[in-house]
């Protein structure tokens, strides 16, 4: 994430965009930081920027990451789960991105720090101002296999406005999806990125020492902007963890217990739909529909299509 100053797009802001090297960043983390919670979260993480040679190079030894939680939602039989564990394992080559994936890859890269601005910028005209700090990979500290990396860390500054079960320090997690859809940003979280949501807390949670219960998810797009509260939960925690201890240790040479397996997902997806589904867990903090786009370039093009 760049520090990106809201005075790049509009007149007399102020910045709550703060990058490792930032003042705003030092301080949070000095021994004299207003906020101890927010200082022992920040310390956790590694420095290194997202996609740099370092932080690749921290995530090497990590058998899985958030982001690779998403692809274990999508498994439907004995066949696809042995093929992507040997994908995640290394045993096996990735497959290829097609075009149209790596558009749209691309495209959340080019617009990441839009869209992270124009976040805080439509929470602060809501009366809900936040700033976010740079996050880097942060590795589980006990079983130093798994890993996450955040878009960023959430300072909520105002107590009297924070939603009812937020943390009484204001830190949250960030995460940030650039719908590349014409129609607009998600309708509700997707269920498919609540693995990620959860691994992202328990381990900013597990390497600070400090609780981090809530995710501010956000879905930009060149329509609308959504942003929701999602809240940790410790049973869901539970059910995903054990999907991922036995992916991990799975004994493919045993065909009932790769199908236990496979049911054990389904039951994953379905409990992953009814969570996003709950407005106590996913609370929307947007209006019906969304804020209206704002900050989306006028020649911006959308993957897979040509500019108009």
């Amino acid at each position: 994430m760049a520090d990106v100053p809201l005075s790049t797009f509009e007149p007399n802001p102020t910045s709550g965009l703060h990058e490792f090297t930032s003042p705003a960043f030092l301080r949070a983390l000095g021994s004299d930081a207003p906020n101890a919670v927010l200082r022992a979260v920040l310390a956790c993480m590694n420095k290194s920027p997202q996609r740099s040679s370092a932080w690749f190079e921290s995530r090497r030894s990590v058998v899985i990451t958030g982001s690779r939680l998403s692809g274990m939602l999508f498994l439907d039989s004995a066949q696809e789960l042995i093929s992507w564990r040997k994908e995640l394992l290394g045993l096996k080559a990735r497959e290829p991105f097609d075009a149209l994936a790596l558009e749209r890859i691309e495209f959340g890269r080019q617009y990441e720090d839009l869209a992270t601005v124009a976040t805080r910028h439509v929470m602060a005209s809501a009366g809900m101002p936040i700033d976010i700090y740079e996050a880097g990979f942060t590795r589980h500290p006990v079983t130093g296999l798994t890993g996450a990396s955040p878009d960023g860390v959430v300072m909520w500054k105002q107590e009297h406005n924070r939603p009812p079960r937020s943390s009484p320090s204001g830190v949250m997690n960030f995460e940030l999806k650039c719908s590349t859809k014409a129609t607009g940003a998600h309708t509700s979280v997707p269920y498919y990125y609540l693995g990620q949501l959860m691994f992202e807390m328990r381990h900013l949670s597990a390497a600070s020492g400090e609780t981090v219960a809530q995710t501010v998810f956000s879905s930009w797009s060149v329509k609308n902007h959504k942003v929701w509260l999602v809240q940790f939960s410790e049973a869901f925690w539970g059910q995903l963890w054990m999907a991922v201890v036995e992916l991990i240790l799975l004994d493919t040479t045993d065909a009932h217990e790769v199908s236990r397996l496979v049911e054990r997902l389904g039951r994953l997806r379905e409990a992953c739909t009814k969570f996003s589904g709950t407005a106590s867990l996913c609370t929307p903090l947007h209006p019906r529909g969304g804020w209206p786009a704002w900050g989306v370039p006028k020649d911006i093009k959308l993957p897979g299509q040509s500019v108009a």
